[in-house]
């Protein structure tokens, strides 16, 4: 069967073991009831644009202080620091940001970006731009993925691909052309369209619902998995991802290839959620903008959240009904994993968590 028939309505939701934020700056976070909390902010004032967790429960957030100063605050597996200083460049280099690893961190403003080494971010270091790193003058990248270890996988948004390892950025070649016909919409990568699993096992998912494999050494050729439209995937491990578009169609790639899983869909999940000031319900994933953010910290733990702050999570081979965590709907784009614990959302500015 094609995989374009295997996809499945992801109408699903949210249930596993999350951090809780602090709503102070180096307080600890305590276990609440079972459910989400209701946003708050990790240190006073201050508002996390973005949010990134890698293993062990180690998470990173940059944003910007009541002030107007960019900072970053971390999370040690107990608590929130305080703020500390923030990357360069102000507000407008904060577009992207991706942990691989404790202590190892790197964030973007589409043409430079900078190391965090667990205490402070590095010098400023170009990315795009550069045509000695296979980049077009102008380009911009488009999306960011860090793995264990130093390295890193870049897309800008002329389809080039770029990582970073050893401290360096190299080119690593560009996304194979669509098949004729197919690039109605240009073949673009968003923000939540790539993913990393390991050095050796990268994945990237376009605007044409085509999935690109990294193996380590090149790309693979494109492989028909989504519908058009913008789509997110995420890659725990460096054999198992999972994929889904704006409006929540998923599919699922392991050793056998694309679509070989089994529906992650509980019949007795796939409930409507009612959107406020909507005349009638709405599925989950199917408002204007559809889902916004897709994260899994392991293959039996994923997060993600639609335009109107209605939390999904598979959790241990099921998902469970659709959780409101935010009514702020363009504002909540933002949701992180780590490892089988725990999983963030940003809203607003502040940070929502859930415990099982």
């Amino acid at each position: 069967m094609a995989a374009r028939t295997r996809r499945r309505l992801l109408l699903a939701c949210l249930s596993g073991l999350v951090l809780v934020a602090a709503c102070c700056g180096g307080s600890s976070a305590g276990r609440g009831s079972a459910g989400w909390s209701t946003p708050g902010a990790v240190a006073r004032g201050f508002v996390v644009s973005r949010l990134s967790c890698a293993a062990g429960g180690y998470c990173v957030g940059v944003g910007v202080s009541a002030s107007g100063v960019v900072g970053t605050v971390v999370w040690d597996g107990k608590s929130w620091s305080r703020p500390v200083g923030g990357p360069s460049g102000g507000p407008a280099g904060l577009r992207l940001l991706s942990c691989g690893s404790p202590g190892f961190c790197v964030v973007s403003d589409g043409s430079t970006s900078q190391v965090w080494n667990g205490r402070s971010w590095g010098p400023s270091v170009t990315v795009t731009g550069n045509g000695d790193r296979g980049a077009a003058p102008g380009a911009q990248l488009a999306g960011l993925a860090c793995s264990a270890g130093d390295f890193c996988m870049a897309v800008d948004d002329q389809r080039s691909t770029l990582l970073f390892q050893h401290g360096r950025w190299v080119a690593a070649g560009r996304l194979g052309p669509l098949p004729a016909g197919a690039a109605t919409a240009g073949g673009s990568v968003d923000a939540g369209g790539v993913s990393c699993g390991s050095a050796s096992s990268c994945m990237v998912v376009d605007s044409e619902g085509f999935a690109y494999h990294w193996n380590g050494r090149s790309w693979q050729a494109p492989l028909d998995v989504l519908p058009p439209g913008n789509a997110f995937v995420s890659c725990p491990t460096a054999a198992w991802c999972v994929a889904i578009d704006a409006h929540s169609y998923e599919d699922v790639w392991d050793s056998k290839g694309w679509g070989s899983s089994l529906s992650f869909v509980d019949p007795q999940s796939m409930r409507l959620s009612q959107r406020p000031g909507e005349a009638g319900p709405v599925p989950w994933g199917q408002g204007d903008f559809g889902v916004l953010a897709l994260s899994c910290g392991s293959a039996s733990l994923c997060a993600a959240i639609d335009d109107a702050g209605y939390t999904v999570t598979y959790r241990d081979g099921r998902w469970t009904p659709p959780v409101d965590v935010a009514p702020a709907l363009d504002n909540t784009d933002t949701v992180t994993c780590t490892g089988t614990l725990a999983c963030l959302a940003v809203a607003d500015g502040k940070v929502a968590a859930y415990y099982s």
